[in-house]
């Protein structure tokens, strides 16, 4: 047998990806994907996000690559919601933290009733208090469309101006927000006109249950409201605890009509 036959072969394969490599990239484990609820969203009139709007799926895309990056340091887990913080800036903004939330509503709801309480003014505020003003200005809602809101907490008060983009990307139905420029909204003395660098929620089913991933930057434009701001992160399962339970009581209350409506029907039918 020659030297190059009772060489060790092993040296000439790639080098495989070492334990504690594959920990630090290791996130959550890849699911088949589940387009049922892209159905839904065709069913709603949601169009894909690089039809809809180029400069929202460009967005995207950049987010998207955020995200997938190693990055990112945990601050909060629990079995239904995680909280990270991006060690490290956007090429929008190099001095805003950067957070991503997931969170799980443990069971499945219409695509409607997920997108009405995160989006229609009336119900958004109906359990989001951290809003003063929430308005639709411009646009084309539920879609692609232009809102302004007015935040008050304690000594600050500030105010934004999204652009609101809401499609549909393989098996996701996502929601891409960022600040823009409107006439309609001039800057008011004594509010801070805050500025949303990039913003990204992510609608999914997974193993037959709906998960959301929110991706955000925004500059508050406020040294009060910065100094805050990592604390207002890390509170983050407040909010999602309140959208969670306002989502879930609206399905209950939709599936109690419909229960009346079946009942009304078959009693017309026995009464025939």
């Amino acid at each position: 047998m020659g030297c190059c036959e009772s060489r060790d072969k092993s040296k000439d394969r790639a080098p495989e990806e070492s334990t504690y490599q594959s920990f630090m990239t290791y996130t959550r484990p890849p699911t088949p994907a589940n387009y049922e609820i892209v159905e839904e969203a065709k069913s709603l009139g949601l169009k894909p996000l690089n039809e809809e709007d180029k400069e929202a799926y460009e967005r995207y895309l950049y987010i998207e690559s955020l995200e997938n990056s190693n990055s990112w340091e945990k601050i909060k887990h629990s079995g239904w919601f995680d909280i990270s913080k991006l060690n490290g800036t956007t090429k929008y903004d190099s001095h805003t933290p950067v957070s991503k939330i997931w969170f799980s509503l443990g069971t499945k709801v219409e695509l409607s009733i997920i997108l009405d309480f995160l989006n229609e003014p009336k119900k958004r505020l109906s359990w989001d208090k951290n809003f003063k003003t929430y308005e639709i200005i411009d646009g084309n809602f539920p879609t692609n469309y232009t809102i302004y809101f007015l935040i008050k907490l304690f000594a600050y008060k500030g105010d934004y101006i999204e652009k609101r983009v809401v499609a549909y990307d393989k098996d996701s139905v996502v929601v891409v927000y960022y600040s823009v420029e409107n006439e309609q909204r001039p800057k008011q003395r004594w509010v801070s006109r805050g500025i949303t660098h990039i913003g990204l929620t992510r609608i999914r089913i997974v193993n037959g249950k709906i998960e959301f991933v929110i991706i955000g930057q925004s500059d508050p434009s406020s040294t009060l409201a910065k100094l805050a701001q990592n604390v207002g992160i890390g509170l983050s399962d407040e909010w999602c605890k309140k959208y969670k339970s306002a989502i879930l009581e609206a399905r209950k209350g939709s599936e109690n009509r419909r229960k009346d409506t079946e009942i009304l029907e078959e009693n017309k039918c026995s009464c025939k």
